[in-house]
């Protein structure tokens, strides 16, 4: 898989399907430790729903978002070009409407510096049903967290992270079963 990904074989990292979500929830360890390689791979979802089953899982369960510039004309290909930037975000349903890391959205980069420094972020999400949890995650460990209220459905953080090496940051929203 490492060396498909450096030869530009795989598009994205599928995240988000019915094959990988289990007891303890989606399995998302080795797609940190190919981002902790310095891959860039974005994530992406799918369903994976068996429709000769009676009781298959539906289809659309998991879904990937992505962001098309505003000021362009939405077509297959620019949303193709949106997903190899990594400009994506995957759910069962909580929406992330904005995450930003030192004004940068998914897909961004940025040059810190050796020194490091604090990088002003932004996190809001909205959901139909109640969530539990919001955890900022950078090189694979939780670096931030938020805790919903009992009922909360939306969230809206101002929030800073010390980064001072290289470091790749997500944004994990968990909710009841």
């Amino acid at each position: 898989l490492p060396a498909d990904i450096t030869e530009e074989k795989v598009d994205a990292f599928e995240v988000m399907s019915y094959s990988n979500c289990h007891q303890g929830g989606i399995e998302l360890d080795l797609w940190y430790r190919l981002l902790n390689c310095g891959l860039e791979l974005p994530g992406c979802a799918g369903t994976d729903a068996v429709m000769s089953e009676l009781y298959s899982q539906p289809i659309g369960g998991y879904r990937t978002y992505v962001l098309v510039p505003p000021d362009s004309q939405f077509t297959f290909e620019r949303w193709l070009e949106g997903l190899a930037a990594g400009r994506t975000f995957v759910t069962n349903g909580p929406l992330i409407t904005r995450f930003q890391v030192n004004g940068l959205s998914p897909g961004g980069s940025a040059r810190i510096g050796k020194d490091g420094r604090y990088c002003s972020s932004t996190l809001s999400v909205r959901c139909s049903h109640p969530l539990d949890r919001a955890e900022i995650i950078m090189n694979g460990e939780v670096v931030r967290s938020f805790e919903f209220e009992p009922g909360e459905c939306s969230l809206d953080e101002e929030f800073d992270l010390w980064i001072d090496r290289s470091a790749w940051v997500a944004a994990k929203i968990t909710g009841p079963n």
